[in-house]
């Protein structure tokens, strides 16, 4: 009996500290874009970042400037 009250003790520090660090270190998602000029990259932009909401997560969106390098080292 002893061996299992360890058991579902550990699962509760696990499950208890897994719950506090899922809320610290939140989702966080980038989006690189050759511009933002087009209407076709804004209504991106628009949706991902309604969906990020929606989620709970952060997104960075970053505007390449029509630079192709610069979207590679974003």
């Amino acid at each position: 009996m002893r061996p299992f009250k360890l058991l579902f003790r550990c699962a509760a520090v696990f499950a208890i500290c897994s719950t506090a660090m899922g809320s610290a270190f939140a989702d966080t998602f980038a989006l690189v874009n050759i511009n933002q000029q087009a209407l076709f990259f804004n209504q991106i932009n628009e949706g991902a970042q309604k969906a990020a909401d929606a989620a709970g997560a952060k997104l960075v969106i970053f505007n390449a400037n029509n630079v192709p390098s610069a979207q590679n080292d974003a």
